[in-house]
């Protein structure tokens, strides 16, 4: 579902055929990895799947876990941060 009306995506220079191919895309990726129990972390804007049984971050203290990226996967994921 796209949330912008056709004149947002206009002025922000969207092509609306190519971002409804890639939210199809990214709904059938969804699905995906949570049939495999991954998620993407986004950290400083860099992208990784992490697996269900090894969180971002553990223990009382929230320690962050460097190594449970199962696998970088690009630019342009934010959220989250180490």
């Amino acid at each position: 579902m796209i949330n912008w009306t056709d004149e947002e995506l206009e002025s922000a220079g969207i092509d609306k055929s190519k971002l409804k191919s890639m939210v199809a895309r990214f709904k059938r990726l969804s699905r995906e990895m949570h049939e495999m129990g991954l998620h993407v972390y986004g950290q400083s804007g860099t992208g990784h799947l992490i697996h269900s049984s090894r969180p971002t971050h553990s223990g009382r203290k929230c320690d962050a876990d460097h190594g449970s990226s199962v696998a970088h996967i690009g630019q342009g994921f934010d959220g989250g941060d180490w």
